[in-house]
């Protein structure tokens, strides 16, 4: 995980998980989940303390910690204080918090392999067997041989079968721009 530019990046997408584990009270990663289940269609979610405490084998004390916690943060929103009953919390989706805390979520790095990159960058992972990461300028080397995207991952594959074989995955790329530009 690295910072730029105030944001946060990761190899995956940002999920509840991600900002829950941040939270003081493990308690509170254990409730999300579960009330955001519960309250799927109506969003609302009215469950005492003590209940949940029982189900999850925490104290009352610890599961209204982690109500608290989770209203602090934004996940729920208190709609209904309860007098002599339950409050009633309005269970945000991870969509929904994002919306209202704008800057707040990790974003996911994207390289030319995981599917949201250049094509050929795509193509040529999966003909490495998984093994081997392309950079984007390695992709982008790659088409500036005036090589068409079939002819490169074809080479490559006679690559990966020839000298390419016995190479460590981090050489592969450069090696392979090598054997390109020789063809």
């Amino acid at each position: 995980m690295s910072e730029i530019n105030d944001q946060i990046l990761t190899n995956f997408h940002c999920c509840p998980e991600w900002h829950l584990a941040k939270l003081k009270s493990p308690t509170g990663a254990l409730i999300y989940p579960f009330a955001h289940r519960l309250s799927r269609r109506s969003h609302k979610f009215s469950c005492s303390s003590e209940t949940v405490g029982e189900f999850f084998g925490r104290d009352r004390k610890t599961v209204l910690r982690a109500f608290g916690e989770l209203c602090k943060v934004g996940f729920f929103e208190l709609i209904e204080k309860g007098r002599f009953d339950v409050n009633v919390y309005r269970v945000l989706s991870h969509t929904e918090w994002a919306a209202k805390n704008p800057g707040k979520c990790a974003q996911k790095v994207q390289y030319p392999w995981t599917g949201e990159g250049d094509k050929l960058g795509q193509r040529l992972y999966a003909a490495s067997g998984t093994r081997v990461k392309f950079r984007s300028y390695q992709v982008a080397a790659f088409r500036n041989t005036g090589l068409d995207e079939e002819t490169i991952v074809s080479l490559f594959e006679t690559f990966r079968s020839g000298i390419g074989q016995d190479l460590k995955p981090k050489n592969v790329g450069y090696r392979f721009l090598e054997f390109l530009r020789n063809q």
